[in-house]
């Protein structure tokens, strides 16, 4: 569930973003302002959350911070694997 709140809510921040003249995307596949990459990637990331939050709860500070190094491995990870499969133009031809 919070797997697809994630994913739900990122093209708002998106448009937002189009809107202050901010970012823009080109070359991938989109629905509305917000690439396919973006969504899927958005939603791994939120996968991991519960996980990395209760492992980081009530624990020593190191803890806390290995989680932080590995929860950033895995933002990278989340959006390049999204990238490879939803938003490379390569990939679909």
């Amino acid at each position: 569930m919070i797997g697809l709140i994630g994913a739900i809510n990122i093209p708002l921040y998106e448009q937002w973003a189009k809107n202050a003249n901010r970012l823009f995307y080109r070359n991938t596949s989109m629905i509305g302002n917000t690439p396919w990459y973006i969504i899927g990637g958005e939603f791994l990331i939120a996968m991991t959350l519960p996980v990395a939050m209760s492992i980081v709860e009530k624990r020593h500070w190191r803890t806390s911070l290995l989680i932080g190094l590995t929860k950033g491995l895995l933002i990278w990870g989340a959006y390049a694997l999204a990238f490879y499969y939803c938003g490379n133009p390569v990939i679909r031809q």
